[in-house]
């Protein structure tokens, strides 16, 4: 079975919500403005690492706002594109400040995605797939991820690094860029983080130096190899699920997010007022990394 961190988050967040957008392939047709906008803050970065012009890339990024936007306004929810505006208005305005803190840096890779075989075998064998944001080699010969993420000024920049320490994405992008350039463990240096905050006009204003935060997280591997070792047992009841062997189960905490202030995606499904055929709620996922579908195509 071919897995995703993404997919495998999603999965361990509620089972219910992994089944319908993973295994139905189904999405909800309301959009996520903050999303949208973390998206719009890749493909910025992504351009600006590949022409190290700030023009181009802001050039490229206009572009990909406009068909953001017109992608968000199909869903026809006014407040969702307002702020999506608002919060990619930002990002533009911090970019003006930003600085590569990887000048110097050989780049690898961007955005490619890159897939093993987990060493882990349960029932059936698993393989993960992830895109890192950038690798690149540092000038002392050591390959680095670099991961842009931007986050609200309402989250603790110190807990945040702290934490990246052990997220699966870094764990599992830890192993995948070993296994494709064939490096040992004295080789591979960890995570660059690449922050940005989304702050206000006036924070940005006052505080610009918060704007950013580049820090360099060390991978530990046995925390890489406990995490593959979870992932292969995750893996086994998800193919069970994809089969039809075993039900999924929903997670009713996930009923609403962390704040308690948005419902889930499913919720309509969840309470029985729709279901996912239904295309006023729902449409057809788009297909990933060029295929027809991650769980189709790993077997």
């Amino acid at each position: 079975m071919l897995l995703s961190v993404s997919d495998i988050n999603l999965f361990l967040r509620c089972e219910h919500e992994w089944w319908c957008k993973c295994v139905r392939k189904r999405v909800p047709r309301r959009g996520d403005a903050a999303l949208y906008a973390g998206s719009l803050w890749h493909v910025l970065l992504a351009e600006y690492a590949k022409s190290q012009d700030k023009t181009k890339a802001l050039e490229t990024a206009t572009g990909e706002l406009a068909r953001l936007r017109d992608e968000l306004a199909v869903f026809g929810i006014e407040k969702t594109v307002e702020d999506f505006q608002k919060q990619a208005d930002g990002l533009l305005a911090a970019f003006a400040l930003y600085e590569d803190p990887t000048l110097g840096f050989e780049t690898l890779a961007i955005e490619t995605p890159i897939q093993a075989r987990l060493p882990y075998r349960r029932l059936v064998q698993h393989e993960l797939i992830g895109t890192p944001d950038r690798v690149v080699r540092a000038p002392d010969g050591r390959v680095w991820s670099v991961q842009y993420k931007t986050i609200s000024d309402r989250t603790p920049p110190a807990v945040f690094v702290e934490m990246a320490q052990r997220t699966l994405h870094e764990l599992v992008y830890a192993f995948l860029i070993s296994e494709k350039y064939v490096l040992q463990e004295k080789d591979y240096g960890g995570t660059i983080l690449n922050v940005t905050r989304k702050l206000s006009a006036r924070g940005l204003r006052e505080r610009p130096e918060s704007a950013f935060i580049h820090e360099p997280i060390p991978i530990q591997w046995e925390q890489v190899s406990s995490a593959l070792h979870d992932i292969a047992t995750w893996g086994d009841r998800m193919e069970r699920i994809a089969l039809g062997l075993e039900p999924p189960t929903q997670n009713r905490t996930a009923d609403c997010n962390r704040y308690g202030n948005v419902l889930s995606p499913y919720w309509e499904v969840r309470v029985g007022r729709a279901r996912l055929e239904d295309d006023l709620w729902y449409m057809d996922a788009s297909p990933r990394y060029g295929e027809v579908g991650a769980l189709e195509s790993a077997r």
